[in-house]
Order: structure tokens, then C-alpha cells, then sequence
């Protein structure tokens, strides 16, 4: 697994964590402003690795999921935060060679504009499967 998400994503990225099975494999980006936001996640699994990015740079997330060492398993992904750097990790995804069809990737905010302005950008971001 693969999951990757700033603030926004830290309350659904915890209840995902909570229910991978004691078995599951994979790595985890939480990008955060601050340590004072860090959450305690209940994971089961001793094969997953949680890696806190304490930055407030604004690519700080896509270059930490760019640099992972991508495993020969099969991969599924999540991924959520602000618009930019999801668009950002998606093609990364793709140039992996992983399909739509093995990852979600939801923009849940985009810098500089207010939710009634990037509502419509948002699910057509969501919605493109391509």
C-alpha cells in the first residue's frame, strides 16, 4: 500500500490505517506544517512504515512519494490533500505504470482558492481515470 495525504487527509488516512489487515505491506506520507498536528494511528500491521513530513513546502509531498522505492508487489494507493500536489503524485502513479483502477486520488483543497471556486475543478480532477 501506498498512501499519501497532508492535514486535511490525516482523519481518513487514520481509519484506512486502522483497518489494513495485520498482514499488509506498504509505506505512508503524512506531510503536516507543524509535529503539534501528529495524530496517534492505530495499524495493525508491523510491515507498514509511517514517514511525518514536519515542512510546510508545497512539493514536499509529491517529492517524498517520487523518491519511494517503488516495490515489485502490486500496488494500491491513496492519496489526498491539496490539488496540486495530488495532480502532481497521480502522474508519478502513472508513469509507475499503475492504473486507475489501483489507486483513489481525491484534491480536497487547492491553495489559494475557497471551496465554492474549486468545487467543479475538483471532481473533474477526481473523475479523470486516464
Amino acid at each position: 500500500y501506498l498512501l499519501a495525504g497532508d492535514l486535511s487527509a490525516l482523519p481518513a488516512m487514520k481509519i484506512l490505517l486502522g483497518n489494513l489487515p495485520r498482514e499488509a505491506k506498504g509505506n505512508v506520507f503524512i506531510q503536516l506544517s507543524s509535529a503539534e498536528h501528529k495524530l496517534e494511528l492505530d495499524i495493525k500491521s508491523p510491515h507498514i512504515k509511517v514517514t511525518w513530513l514536519i515542512d510546510d513546502n508545497s512539493t514536499c509531498l509529491s517529492q517524498a512519494v517520487g523518491n519511494w522505492h517503488w516495490p515489485d508487489d502490486k500496488v494500491s494507493a491513496w492519496i489526498a490533500g491539496e490539488s496540486n500536489e495530488v495532480i502532481r503524485i497521480k502522474k508519478h502513479l502513472r508513469k509507475k505504470g499503475l492504473l486507475a483502477s489501483n489507486y483513489y486520488a481525491v484534491p480536497y483543497w487547492k491553495r489559494g482558492e475557497n471551496e465554492e471556486a474549486y468545487h467543479a475543478e475538483r471532481h473533474e480532477i477526481m473523475d479523470d481515470v486516464s
